[in-house]
């Protein structure tokens, strides 16, 4: 994990070389601070407080113009609409709901993260002030998560197609099984031995968009679902081409470790001796031959 954190900066850091020239020298400023402190916060990945509050100064270095707290909070929200409106391809809302739903939850219901409450605390309002706008933000936080949850289920009714690794833990050992189509088990196997040919890779290029547990989902579904490629790539949201350099390095990996047996695959070894018929021809239509009459 560390490792990939580690390749999405430098893609990070290449992609702002390659456009520098283009923006202000203020702006230029606010982007080196923030890329500095999240390479600090990389660095943090064993102390889940230090890395936070040091992501929390990469994020502010981004949008804080030394305003007051009132005002920082305003322009906190606008850079946040903003990165919301450009991101036509919604990349962080499946961020945020297919890897963190329940920490989503938990943080967005979390007392401590009110106003109200600290207001309370230093006795600026009522403590039933401070419980009544505390469970109105609640109902209405719970209401949206709960129309979010209903639409995606209505659209993906437990449907391989559409759904990630994360969401996959919330079922039991059964229903794993019937929706992945093999058991948990062997799935973590699986998993082992790709992350294992992923380490003994020569690293080049910019890292896959897809965590390993989901290229073996992709796979899986592919081979068990008889879903296209094309279909795939839509579901993921990758490239067509991308889904199938995915299935053959996916596959390939599990056949080499002779642990697993796919449907249509079989590895072929310099030992063994096939007998090979190859024609190359080219379909023609022609005209059919008349009956000649007796």
């Amino acid at each position: 994990m560390q490792h990939k954190r580690g390749n999405k900066m430098l893609v990070l850091e290449e992609m702002y070389r390659t456009k520098k020239n283009e923006f202000s020298a203020a702006f230029n400023l606010r982007m080196q601070r923030s890329l500095s402190w999240w390479k600090k916060a990389i660095e943090f990945h064993n102390d889940i407080d230090m890395q936070f509050m040091t992501a929390w100064v990469a994020l502010s270095a981004l949008y804080a113009q030394g305003q007051t707290a009132e005002h920082t909070q305003q322009t906190l929200q606008q850079f946040v609409q903003c990165m919301y409106q450009k991101d036509v391809d919604q990349r962080m809302a499946r961020i945020i709901w297919d890897k963190y739903p329940q920490s989503l939850e938990v943080l967005l219901t979390n007392p401590y993260l009110y106003q109200s409450f600290w207001d309370w605390r230093n006795q600026k309002n009522t403590e039933a002030e401070w419980r009544a706008d505390y469970e109105a933000e609640k109902q209405q936080i719970m209401q949206a998560l709960h129309i979010h949850e209903t639409s995606c289920e209505s659209k993906n009714h437990l449907n391989i197609n559409f759904m990630r690794y994360q969401k996959l833990n919330r079922f039991s050992d059964s229903e794993f099984k019937r929706l992945v189509g093999v058991p948990r088990q062997v799935f973590t196997e699986m998993v082992e031995v790709l992350e294992k040919a992923e380490s003994l890779k020569k690293k080049s290029g910019r890292p896959h968009t897809l965590d390993i547990e989901d290229q073996l989902l992709l796979t899986l579904n592919y081979l068990r679902n008889y879903s296209t490629q094309l279909e795939l790539a839509a579901n993921y949201h990758i490239a067509e081409s991308n889904v199938n350099r995915t299935i053959k390095k996916v596959e390939d990996a599990l056949m080499k470790s002779r642990r697993f047996t796919l449907p249509k695959r079989s590895i072929t070894t310099a030992d063994e001796q096939f007998n090979w018929v190859i024609i190359d021809a080219t379909e023609c239509s022609i005209e059919r031959p008349k009956k000649k009459s007796e």
